[in-house]
C-alpha cells in the first residue's frame, strides 16, 4: 500500500511541476511540447477509479484472510473416540468346562485318527457320560452348543473346511438322511461294503465329512452301544442341524 501512495504521490508532484512550468514557459514551442506531455498523463478521475478499485481488492482479501486466521485459531474438533473392538470369542470355548487343546494339537498335527477317538471322548464327557460309554442317539440332544461349535471349528480350521460337524450335516440333507447314501458319499462304504475303522483315510484329502466318525464304533454299519449306526448318525445329525446349521442363520 505504501508503494501504491508513493506513485500515486509522485504522479501528482510531476503533475503539478508541469503545470507550474506550463505558466511560465519560455518559449511557444517549449509551451506546445510540455501541453503535449501534461496530456500523456491519466487524468485524475482515472487514477482515483483505480485507486478505489485497488482499496475494494484489498479490503475484499484483507476479510477472507481474517476468516482463514479465526478456522486456524479454532481448537481442533476431536472424534470421538471409536469403541473398542469386541474380544474375540475363545477357540477352545467349552460350557462344561472341557479341555480343547490336546484335541487341537492332534487336528493341527494332522493326527485325524487320535483326533477323533478324542472327539469322541470329549462329546461323551460332554453329555455327562464316561469316555468309552455308549451314546445313544437321544444323549447327543445335550450337547452343549458351545462345545459342539468348539469342536466343529476346530475340525473345520485344521482341514480346510473339508472335515467336520457342518460339513457332515449338510452332506446328510443332501442325501435326504439316507444313510446308506451319506456313507457312500464320505467314504464310509465301498459299493457293499463298510468301512472299519482302522480303514478310515487318514489324509487331509480325504472325502468332505470323512472326519469325524463318531457316531459309529469298529464298523461304520454297527453302532456302538445302544441302537444302530444309522440311529447314532440320525440323532447327532438333528442336533447338529439345529446348533450349527438353523440358529446360525
Amino acid at each position: 500500500m505504501e508503494v501504491l501512495w508513493l506513485l500515486v504521490g509522485m504522479a501528482l508532484g510531476s503533475s503539478f511541476t508541469l503545470a507550474i512550468a506550463g505558466r511560465f514557459p519560455k518559449n511557444s514551442t517549449a509551451r506546445e511540447t510540455l501541453a503535449e506531455r501534461v496530456d500523456d498523463f491519466p487524468r485524475f478521475d482515472q487514477l482515483d477509479q483505480q485507486l478505489q478499485t485497488l482499496q475494494r481488492w484489498h479490503e475484499s482479501h484483507h476479510h477472507q484472510l481474517g476468516i482463514l486466521n479465526e478456522k486456524l485459531n479454532e481448537p481442533a474438533a476431536y472424534a470421538e473416540p471409536a469403541p473398542a473392538p469386541e474380544a474375540e470369542a475363545n477357540p477352545l470355548a467349552s460350557e462344561v468346562g472341557l479341555d480343547y487343546a490336546p484335541l487341537n494339537q492332534y487336528l493341527g498335527l494332522g493326527q485325524w485318527a487320535e483326533a477323533d477317538r478324542m472327539t469322541r471322548d470329549l462329546l461323551a464327557a460332554a453329555v455327562g457320560m464316561p469316555a468309552n460309554a455308549a451314546i445313544a442317539p437321544d444323549d447327543w440332544q445335550r450337547l452343549p452348543a458351545v462345545d459342539l461349535g468348539t469342536v466343529d471349528n476346530l475340525w473345520r480350521y485344521w482341514s480346510g473346511d473339508r472335515f467336520g460337524f457342518a460339513a457332515q450335516a449338510q452332506l446328510w440333507q443332501h442325501t435326504g438322511g439316507n444313510y446308506e447314501k451319506f456313507c457312500d458319499s464320505v467314504g464310509w462304504r465301498s459299493g457293499e461294503e463298510w468301512i472299519y475303522r482302522d480303514e478310515l483315510d487318514g489324509d487331509r484329502g480325504a472325502p468332505v465329512g470323512h472326519w469325524p466318525a463318531v457316531a459309529w464304533g469298529a464298523r461304520s454299519c454297527y453302532g456302538n452301544g445302544a441302537g444302530v449306526a444309522s440311529q447314532a448318525m440320525a440323532g447327532l445329525m438333528e442336533r447338529v442341524i439345529t446348533v450349527l446349521l438353523t440358529e446360525s442363520h
